[in-house]
């Protein structure tokens, strides 16, 4: 059978089995890697901007006469050279300009799949794009300093550090910890979320990050000798997948073996890579969505199946460096008499979920099990949630031991890293909150979602404005709605697909209600999404409930877990007075904004008082 049919048959089985967190890590490679969800208008005019090509016509949608673009960078350029000079005014109007002309494109355009003209997030990307944001931040370091000048260098330094720091970190890396997660799923039935913590888990992040690092700056090198540039960029191709099987091996040594592994093989893979391109075009004339939900998934899961090829090759062949290549069962299943030796514990009877809770008695145990809420946080109530977290450890363990998870226990650095960072280790998001921690979310999750309010309003509109009914630093909307979920969702926590969805509708419920009850109550409204891509009544719309559905989905497995560790170690007699102090200025509060609700420019959106 042709390798090209053979792989891609495997390929095809693995996109079917793990389809939907495949489409998910495929998107986020898209978008962290400047991959764009639009349609061939805009794409042409940007590819013109960026390449500083002149471009002089009509627009096949929109009939628009397009003038040549400058571009982003010399966009960039050009306000902190003004900026530099002492001139912000000319810095703001050339960032205003290019503002008006992005939102003119997208009135134009309406099928953009990415608008300009209505929502926050457009705004977000209207002031960071345009760079008004730029302006507003240097324009604030020179009130410090004392100088535009200094305040540019200041404000460019600190910009490279940071995005450096970001793309190290993240970006760099996170096409392994994606190929990690792809191969697991060749050969295994589950992949769990929590794997993309593995170079975490392992100690292996910052290793990981420097080999990927000085892959590119070699690529970037070749890349001058332009023909030179297109060979190792084939040569290279198989470092990510090694660092992702084994992420111990030096920088200079991972890409040499990469290299050895390509030897006879780059033109083979040009056609393999040249095999996709009927679909990398057919998602071009349809807004990428064929990429995102077909092409990309499909086309990452092959290179990985070609991967293991290579590999299979290569130690047939004895390849210097090939022995490093250890991970050997996230390439075969291990037979059942190596799991039962390393998981031959789990085999001992594991306490189910009735089990632990046959301590618990009437609306205690109702609580427990249908809210995952405890009141007390009593011993016996911590001997629960301690025989909760075993409960969900040994599932894990099981899943391991019947073959359906890669088996971490069998891994090569699994033995070298015993001691997995302790933070990762507590997160534990099955866990019953106490009503204290319950509170105590509340209030930091108000907290911070004034924070976020008022830091969008700031980047938007370059002002700082306390947003919000109330006159406190909160907006208890973020706090019920976390709260809610943490635990009306209790009972699907075990299914994140289920959980996203079910966050959307009761985030979405509170916002609407709340919008309701308060027109009601003052006869305005704090906001209104008419005109927003399906929105209800100007309530609620689809961008803030997917915002809502993603941010649920880190307060419920990451952060409040976290928030909760952090509570649990707190003086239970200093706790107790915290939140009731919290509670009664906040009560104070709302008494307060009732009969006089904070409001005016920035706060309310419609200020007419209905009839």
């Amino acid at each position: 059978m042709n390798y090209r049919k053979m792989i891609k048959r495997k390929a095809r089985i693995s996109v079917k089995e793990h389809y939907g967190i495949w489409v998910v890590l495929c998107l986020v490679l898209m978008i962290i890697s400047g991959g764009r969800l639009v349609d061939y208008s805009i794409a042409r005019t940007e590819v013109t901007a960026r390449l500083n090509l002149p471009f002089k016509g009509k627009d096949p949608v929109s009939e628009e006469i397009y003038e040549e673009d400058p571009g982003m960078g010399s966009q960039f350029i050009a306000i902190l050279k003004n900026l530099f000079d002492g001139n912000r005014e000319e810095g703001r109007r050339l960032a205003d300009e290019r503002i008006q002309k992005q939102v003119n494109s997208s009135k134009d355009n309406k099928k953009a799949v990415l608008g300009h003209s209505r929502g926050m997030l457009s705004k977000i990307v209207n002031k960071i794009t345009s760079g008004a944001f730029i302006v507003s931040i240097a324009v604030g370091i020179s009130s410090i300093v004392g100088s535009d000048s200094v305040a540019v260098i200041i404000l460019i330094l600190v910009s490279l550090v940071i995005v450096f720091l970001v793309w190290f970190l993240f970006i760099n890396v996170y096409k392994v910890v994606m190929v990690r997660m792809f191969m697991e799923g060749m050969r295994y039935e589950k992949i769990h979320t929590q794997r993309v913590f593995y170079l975490l888990k392992v100690r292996k992040w910052v290793q990981a990050c420097l080999t990927m690092c000085v892959m590119r700056a070699y690529k970037l090198l070749w890349w001058f000798t332009i023909v030179g540039g297109l060979i190792k960029h084939y040569s290279y191709f198989m470092v990510p997948y090694i660092v992702a099987e084994n992420p111990e091996i030096g920088a200079n040594e991972t890409i040499t073996l990469s290299r050895k592994m390509m030897n006879g093989h780059k033109w083979e893979l040009f056609i393999l890579d040249l095999s996709f391109l009927g679909w990398e075009i057919l998602g071009a004339f349809t807004g990428w969505i064929v990429n995102i939900l077909i092409t990309r998934p499909y086309k990452e899961t092959t290179m990985c199946e070609y991967y293991a090829m290579l590999r299979r090759i290569g130690k047939e062949k004895k390849i210097p460096g090939s022995q490093l290549l250890n991970d050997r069962y996230l390439f075969e299943t291990p037979s059942q008499e190596m799991l039962l030796m390393a998981y031959g514990d789990v085999l001992k009877k594991r306490e189910s979920e009735e089990d632990i809770l046959a301590p618990m008695r009437g609306i205690h145990r109702f609580m427990i099990k249908n809210l995952g809420i405890v009141f007390f946080g009593d011993k016996k109530e911590r001997e629960f949630e301690k025989k909760q977290a075993e409960m969900l450890q040994g599932t894990e363990l099981r899943e391991a031991y019947e073959g359906k998870i890669y088996p971490a226990r069998l891994g090569p650095l699994s033995v070298k890293n015993k001691n997995t960072r302790q933070w990762l280790s507590q997160i534990n998001y099955m866990r019953c909150y106490s009503v204290w921690s319950v509170i105590m979310v509340f209030f930091i999750m108000s907290f911070g979602g004034w924070i976020w309010e008022v830091s969008l309003h700031l980047i938007t509109n370059g002002t700082i404005v306390n947003r919000g009914v109330l006159h406190g630093p909160w907006l208890p909307i973020y706090g019920s709605g976390s709260a809610l979920i943490l635990l009306l969702l209790y009972r699907f926590r075990n299914n994140p697909a289920i959980e996203f969805v079910m966050t959307m509708v009761v985030c979405g419920g509170i916002e609407y209600l709340t919008s309701y009850v308060l027109e009601l109550i003052n006869g305005k409204r704090w906001w209104d999404y008419s005109g927003y891509f399906l929105n209800l009544n100007g309530r609620i719309c689809a961008e803030g409930l997917l915002v809502f559905g993603v941010g649920g989905l880190v307060i419920i497995y990451v952060l409040a877990p976290l928030l909760d560790n952090l509570v649990q170690r707190m003086n239970h007699k200093l706790l107790v007075v915290l939140c009731v102090s919290l509670i009664c200025v906040f009560l104070t509060d709302q008494g307060y904004s009732s009969r006089y609700p904070n409001s005016g420019k920035g706060v309310t959106t419609v200020t007419k008082i209905r009839k």
